[in-house]
């Protein structure tokens, strides 16, 4: 005790003589400075070896370039993505030059399209996932619509695949937003698939308000995404929603689907488009279903099924409640169990089809195109 005294008492002595004081908490200020500035450093040292190995890595937490196959399953091209700081991605434009139908400058699967509507034009957007793009098929029924109606009617009808492989119903609003330049006077919807399946560091639904700089570095972006992820499993469905699969994890829940789809309905009464919802057919079985859950897209074979049907009905639910045209494609394929309709994987279309939804589509629009078609001018 004797001993810690004297030390306290020389301690007071140094400080008391002049000058003393000041200098001793001017080192100490240094030396907090000094050591909070070589914690930062070794942060963002850290934080650039970081970003460095992702970038080498080529983890950028967006889609990576998929693989357009034949029915034979012969290779096509690989589909290039753009990143968009409002719907993720988007597919880049002027791509898949290879093939007999490419992208345009304007990120549609088509032929070069101006954006001013010719006189007298019928104009069809078909916005979707990659069923609609034909992420298995180089003639999907976009094309094949656009073949039927020109058969039927005139050349004065163009059909444009705005569809985007990955994306959701709250994606395919905001790119409806973007292409209601092209003065559509259709809009065909189909979507269903990616919205219930589970988020993932790509899929995570919509997205959170952020600042800029997130979509360029990659550490910033997967730890927003990981916060996304984190949320998105402490969200809870709505009671009338969950449908017997009590899972938060889904990428656009019930809720929010309905939501999205009457967001198209609202659009369409704004614009003057007429309205088309489609459902998603399918072809389940114990292999794919097993694919889906080892993908991490779903907890349990049961969940999809359900979950599947479930997003269906709220298509059906929608076209009901707003007076808008449906074509129940599960209905359709159902009625055509002899055809080979949907891929291995029971999602995408096949060749044929493309072919039974372009001719269910005309079936459906005709008296539409009947219509816009007697207010053209002869000659």
């Amino acid at each position: 005790m004797r001993a810690v005294a004297r030390k306290r008492e020389r301690t007071a002595t140094f400080r008391s003589l002049p000058g003393r004081g000041a200098q001793g908490e001017s080192a100490a200020r240094r030396s907090t400075v000094w050591k909070t500035g070589f914690s930062l450093a070794v942060f963002f040292v850290l934080l650039l070896l970081v970003e460095f190995v992702l970038r080498a890595a080529g983890i950028t937490f967006y889609p990576q370039a998929i693989t357009l196959t034949h029915d034979a399953g012969r290779e096509i091209v690989e589909v290039e993505f753009l990143e968009d700081g409002q719907v993720q991605w988007v597919v880049m434009p002027n791509t898949l030059t290879g093939t007999s139908l490419g992208v345009n400058s304007h990120g549609m699967r088509g032929p070069e399209t101006p954006v001013e509507k010719p006189p007298y034009t019928i104009r069809i957007l078909c916005l979707g996932d990659s069923c609609t793009f034909g992420a298995r098929s180089e003639k999907p029924y976009p094309v094949l619509l656009q073949e039927l109606c020109r058969e039927r009617f005139d050349r004065h009808v163009e059909v444009l695949n705005g569809a985007v492989p990955g994306h959701a119903a709250h994606q395919g609003t905001a790119m409806l937003e973007r292409y209601l330049k092209f003065s559509p006077d259709i809009v065909t919807v189909y979507f269903g698939w990616n919205d219930h399946w589970h988020r993932t560091p790509v899929l995570f639904g919509p997205e959170l308000p952020h600042p800029p700089i997130t979509d360029h570095v990659m550490v910033l972006r997967g730890l927003r995404l990981a916060y996304a992820h984190w949320k998105a499993r402490l969200a809870v469905l709505n009671e009338e929603d969950v449908v017997d699969v009590a899972d938060s994890r889904l990428r656009l829940p019930p809720m929010h689907y309905r939501a999205m789809l009457d967001e198209f309905a609202v659009l369409g009464e704004r614009h003057g488009f007429d309205l088309v919802y489609l459902t998603a057919p399918s072809a389940f079985t114990a292999e794919n279903l097993r694919r889906i859950v080892e993908k991490g897209w779903a907890t349990r074979h049961e969940d999809v099924i359900e979950l599947h049907d479930h997003y269906n009905g709220i298509a059906r639910e929608m076209a009901a409640k707003r007076g808008a045209m449906l074509v129940d494609l599960v209905d359709i394929f159902a009625c055509n169990p002899d055809r080979t309709l949907l891929h291995w994987d029971g999602i995408h279309l096949s060749r044929q089809g493309h072919e039974l939804v372009a001719q269910s589509l005309l079936e459906a629009i005709a008296p539409i195109l009947e219509g816009r078609q007697s207010a053209k001018p002869s000659g």
